[in-house]
């Protein structure tokens, strides 16, 4: 979602930086707060994170403007401030140089808008001029001093040793800086010199001699820019101070002066040659319209009377006509002035009326007749458009009329104009022959000369009187040549300004009924002037929506779209004004007293509408009818809350604030009704909103207030429909963190879901929970002692209806013999009760896991409650407990202090933490170190060695070995543990040696037969050979040939040869020879080892008869009679081989038969083994 807003910023603004001003918006700040503020450690979030700093850079100053503008975005400040801290405390000194140089793009913005310009009048220079005085959110003083401190941190960069990269880009923004703050000049120029002289000492001499030229080329960017040539001086001294030579400027500034001497002087004389020409021409044309006849020129007007021409003129210069355009046309001939718009043609009157002086206007004015310009109207007297403000004995004294023109009465008033003179009168304005020559703009000379002779015809036709006169009054003969000149299109634009103020009657006031129709229809057209303020990137030039064909196809459809998303930035606070006024409407509008219809006294009225919110009580009107319009606006806003969230929060802070004030002065009476339409609204947009939408979180935390049963609603959507439960618990989290007076309820609801049955719920409510532990101060106690309280239910005792389970299932035991099914039902039943308990373990012990990550100081409540649980409990605890011991780690202080001082029962829970840790890695010095302490201190067992035997030196293991292979029962499972044990013990990695190698745990094995019963020694050899990859046959041959020369035999070499007879068919040749090297040794006299032996004997044969044959007779005797097998292949090899006193001891002993007794011999054995096992099948039978 954040990426999505991202990539559609790049994609508007790169090509349209205008359209940065459209996000400025909360929602956006959000989606760059989110991408900057991540771990970033791969190459697409690391470009994430330099796009959205770039965004941020572009976009800050636009969101400046808007909290400068509007007090009441505390949001999107705080989002801001939030932003940039964490650019100048993290990003400025991070490990990627991609994103320090976007930081630093962002603290050269923040230093521009925390300072006070050079030039206070330019405009889109955002500073601290824009922030008006006792602004709520922004302190000019405290801003001023973040901007020097972010002035700082560059400065300190240029004196840090930094690479070069990072320099140049200081040095580069740096230098703006300069440029639009020039009361930093000082501070940054000194930096620069100082970094030239003394660049970092760790960069080679390539990169000074880099630095030292970004440098010079920063100066003279700084000399030659115009804005500053006052302080060119400075440069130029720094600049020399860099190594650079001055006088390449100071030859640059003559060739300027000279230059623009030269210039000076070729504009002079190029106007005084202007000047001359147009005399002369001015002379050519005059002589060539004098010299002409009348009748040829058609195109131009008749010239004026001398008297005219001879006057001073003291009206404005004349209007550019056609023939000095080109081609004798005005580019304005054709211009149609209806479609301009009206502010367009204001302005322009405007311009205009700026550009006239003040003599000239009061001299126009003063020329009006005594009784003003009226409209045309033959019916009624009229009153005058434009009075005269002067007396008519002021008249300037330059109006002159010709000799037949009659004089103006003594009386001072002006002769009434008659209707068709009214109708005439902007076009005899200019041409009448005794008006002064006043110029106009024509469309041709042809039409001017119509209209002269128009205005010709119009002066001979009879003069009627004004209607003031009498109605019987005739026309008169005689025709007023003399009128007092009019004045022009300017002149009564500049008089219409100083109408005089005219009072209308106070209106009827209408019934309370016909108000609120009113208003809801009023309120129903604002509705509709949505759609003309909405942004459409998409819309057509006739405002259709275009289908993707044709948008693909058209490229003027394409343009038009593009003009429009251009123009939705400048659409923004004409939004917010829409807003503001429907939500003022909606609840101002119908929280007044209805005026008295009978009221006549306007000053009173006038009072009453001053105090406003002060005489506010409660509406007389009908409850419905207000009800009706707030319901109406609920319902508009619901239509589309996502995008209409904005109003919403409007009306909700003026019901607000209306409740305030009505409270305020009524606190006995008035019951408050903000909450009961913020539950309304709530109740009907909730489901309208997507399941991933944020907008209600936007809307949760911009309320003005909030209650219990706000949040009792998202409690109820959590419940009642899963797909909303994430937004919820984001809504929720953000309520806590951001709202502290519903904090507690809001808490209540998240933890109350970390021990939710439901495992996503409760996984996903942990994850939002654990975030404030254990950094916040209010909140971490608060959800520890929650999770402490939740652990400590697994030490209560079970409820009764657990132990009738269990009696339950003691009655079942005993059933187990006459019922199989029941035994088969009970064993289920046990199952499904186990997991049941092991759930309800998981449900009330997860939180404090999570949590106990992140704080490792909990783990003696962890113990405290394992020493005091059931054995289940217990077992389930060590079960679970794998992903909190390895998010801890064996580097963990606290563990290791937990490990030294366990409290007396939480050995298991101490081994399984072992295990944990060391399961996989190597164990730490110091994990060693306090297993040993504790393991010495208490004479624990040695399963606590087990987990770290592969940190144990030699020494250790040989004197622990014994009690290792004391865990040996004959089971299964602890030989596995044992196995393990040895392969750790003779496992090696690469940067560390195994504590030993298979030999010598072989001998070490050996070794210990006075301290290990012999039968556990044994089983501990035999695991040795269930491990035939470790100990290899070479392994094997050099620990038997060490223990065979040792001067006393080890009892358990028997069995070693006798397990590497079996397991490895290669050595047997080597057994053979260390059998041999026994009889030297006389073996036969130790028991215990000519035991062995002769087994040994029986595992080698037929191999081992030429060894057999060559011992002593007694020997001899004893292998014939403990080995019946060998004396067959003995006997053949004697005869073959001629060694006749074998032969005779078999003979003496009755071993040497007859094949006929043999076989006689052969088959009684036979018949005695059947009757034995049909005797033993018996016995067994009875």
């Amino acid at each position: 979602m954040e990426l999505e807003q991202l990539q559609e910023f790049d994609q508007e603004v790169l090509a349209h930086p205008a359209n940065a001003q459209s996000y400025a918006t909360n929602q956006f700040l959000d989606a760059l707060s989110q991408l900057i503020s991540i771990d970033a450690e791969t190459e697409d979030e690391l470009k994430n994170v330099k796009d959205a700093l770039r965004a941020f850079a572009t976009v800050l100053p636009h969101v400046f403007k808007t909290v400068c503008q509007n007090e009441a975005e505390t949001r999107m400040w705080e989002t801001t401030t939030k932003l940039t801290d964490l650019i100048e405390t993290k990003l400025v000194d991070h490990t990627n140089p991609g994103v320090r140089i976007n930081a630093f793009k962002c603290l050269q913005i923040l230093i521009r808008l925390y300072s006070k310009p050079n030039d206070p009048n330019k405009k889109g220079d955002f500073s601290l001029t824009s922030v008006r005085q006792n602004h709520r959110l922004l302190d000019i003083t405290q801003l001023e001093e973040k901007g020097q401190a972010y002035l700082r941190v560059f400065l300190d960069l240029l004196k840090s040793n930094q690479s070069s990269a990072i320099i140049t880009a200081v040095v580069n923004c740096l230098v703006p800086i300069v440029k639009r703050r020039s009361q930093f000049r000082q501070q940054i120029i000194e930096g620069f010199v100082n970094v030239s002289k003394s660049p970092p000492s760790d960069l080679s001499t390539v990169q000074k001699r880099c630095i030292e030229k970004i440098i010079k080329i920063a100066l003279t960017t700084l000399i030659r820019t115009e804005s500053l040539a006052s302080y060119r001086n400075e440069f130029i001294s720094a600049f020399s101070s860099v190594g650079g030579n001055p006088a390449i400027f100071q030859s640059r500034q003559q060739r300027e002066r000279e230059r623009e001497r030269r210039d000076e002087e070729k504009r002079s004389k190029r106007h005084l040659g202007n000047t001359s020409t147009e005399h002369s021409e001015k002379r050519t044309k005059l002589s060539h319209q004098g010299n002409t006849p009348p009748q040829k020129a058609k195109n131009t007007p008749p010239p004026p009377p001398p008297q005219q021409q001879q006057r001073p003129s003291t009206t404005v210069p004349p209007v550019q006509t056609q023939s000095s355009f080109p081609n004798g046309r005005s580019p304005l001939a054709n211009f149609d002035i209806t479609t301009l718009p009206l502010n367009i043609v204001i302005e322009i009157c405007l311009a205009v009326l700026q550009s006239v002086p003040e003599q000239t206007i009061r001299e126009k004015i003063n020329m009006l007749p005594p009784g003003g310009l009226v409209m045309p109207n033959n019916k009624q007297p009229q009153q005058p458009l434009i009075p005269s403000t002067l007396p008519p004995s002021s008249l300037p004294a330059t109006i002159n009329t010709n000799a037949n023109a009659g004089s103006i009465p003594a009386s001072g008033k002006m002769p009434p104009f008659s209707q068709q003179q009214q109708q005439q009168q902007p076009a005899v304005a200019s041409s009448s022959s005794s008006a002064p020559p006043v110029s106009r703009p024509s469309s041709s000379k042809k039409h001017d000369l119509d209209q002269q002779k128009s205005n010709e015809r119009e002066t001979k036709r009879p003069k009627l009187e004004s209607p003031a006169s009498t109605p019987d009054t005739k026309i008169t003969s005689t025709i007023t040549k003399s009128r007092v000149p009019l004045a022009s299109v300017q002149e009564r634009a500049s008089q219409s300004l100083k109408m005089q103020p005219y009072e209308l009657a106070a209106p009827k006031t209408p019934a309370r009924d016909q108000q609120l129709e009113l208003l809801k229809m009023s309120l129903q057209r604002i509705f509709d002037a949505e759609d003309y303020l909405q942004p459409k990137g998409n819309e057509s030039t006739n405002g259709r929506q275009p289908t993707s064909s044709s948008l693909q196809s058209s490229s003027a459809v394409a343009a038009a779209a593009a003009a429009v998303a251009r123009r939705s930035a400048s659409d923004q606070p004409f939004k917010t004004l829409w807003s503001l006024l429907i939500a003022k409407l909606v609840t101002l509008g119908t929280a007044y007293d209805v005026p008295n219809d009978n009221t006549n006294n306007n000053n009173q009225q006038e009072e009453e509408d001053d105090k406003k919110v002060t005489n506010m009580t409660k509406s007389t009107m009908d409850d419905s009818n207000p009800n009706n319009l707030k319901e109406m606006l609920i319902d508009f806003v619901v239509a589309d809350l996502s995008s209409r969230h904005e109003l919403a929060l409007e009306w909700l802070h003026q019901e607000f604030l209306l409740d305030t004030a009505q409270k305020r002065q009524d606190p006995d009476n008035y019951k408050p009704t903000y909450f009961k339409w913020l539950q309304l609204l709530l109740q009907k947009g909730i489901s309208t909103l997507e399941a991933k939408d944020k907008t209600l979180t936007k809307l949760m935390l911009d309320a003005p207030s909030l209650n219990s049963e706000s949040i009792d609603l998202i409690r109820r959507y959590m419940r009642e429909e899963s797909t909303r439960f994430v937004s919820c618990v984001s809504t929720l989290r953000d309520l806590v963190s951001n709202r502290p007076p519903i904090r507690e309820i809001c808490l209540n609801v998240l933890l109350d879901y970390c021990i939710n049955p439901d495992v996503k719920m409760r996984s996903t409510s942990i994850v939002a929970v654990k975030k404030w532990v254990p950094d916040h101060q209010d909140i971490s106690p608060k959800v520890e002692s929650f999770a402490i309280q939740a652990l400590h239910t697994l030490t209560q005792p079970s409820t009764p209806d657990d132990d009738n389970e269990v009696n339950d299932e003691n009655g079942d035991t005993e059933m187990k013999e006459n019922n199989n099914k029941e035994s088969e039902k009970d064993e289920e039943e046990k199952e499904n009760d186990s997991k049941t308990k092991e759930q309800e373990v998981v449900r009330h012990a997860e939180l404090f896991f999570a949590l106990c990550a992140r704080k490792n100081e909990l783990l003696d409540e962890l113990f405290n409650v394992y020493i005091h649980a059931s054995e289940q409990v217990q077992r389930f605890i060590r079960k679970h407990i794998f992903n909190l011991i390895k998010s801890i780690g064996m580097n963990s202080t606290k563990l290791l202090d937990t490990i030294r001082h366990f409290p007396p029962g939480g050995e298991t829970l101490v081994i399984r933490i072992l295990v944990t840790l060391c399961d996989t890695v190597r164990p730490t010095p110091e994990l060693v170190s306090a297993v040993k302490s504790v393991y010495q201190e208490r004479n624990l067992d040695a399963k606590f060695l087990i987990p770290i035997v592969s940190g144990l030196g030699k020494e250790d293991l040989r004197h622990n070995l014994s009690k290792i292979v004391q865990l040996l029962n004959n089971s299964e499972a602890q030989r596995s543990v044992v196995k393990t044990v040895f392969s750790r013990i003779v496992s090696s990695s690469a940067t560390v040696a195994a504590p030993m190698t298979p030999t010598e745990l072989l001998l070490a094995l050996h070794e210990m037969e006075e301290n290990v019963p012999l039968s556990k020694a044994a089983e501990a050899i035999s695991v040795c050979f269930q491990m035939p990859d470790t100990f290899e046959a070479k392994h094997v041959s050099a620990a038997l040939r060490h223990l065979s020369e040792q001067p006393k035999i080890p009892l358990l070499l028997m069995v070693t040869m006798i397990r590497t007879v079996a397991v490895y068919k290669s050595l047997v040749q080597f057994i053979l020879q260390l059998l041999e090297k026994l009889t030297k040794k006389k073996v036969w006299t130790y028991p215990k080892l000519w035991d062995g032996f002769v087994k040994c004997i029986e595992k080698t044969q037929p191999e081992s008869v030429k060894m057999v044959a060559n011992l002593p007779q007694a020997q001899l005797k004893d292998i014939l009679l403990r080995i019946p097998s060998i004396q067959s292949p003995l006997r053949e090899h004697a005869e073959r081989n001629q060694q006749v006193k074998v032969l005779v001891l078999m003979n003496e002993m009755g071993l040497i038969h007859d094949e006929d007794e043999e076989e006689e011999e052969e088959e009684n054995k036979q018949v005695k083994k059947q009757q034995n096992n049909i005797n033993h099948h018996q016995e067994k039978d009875e």
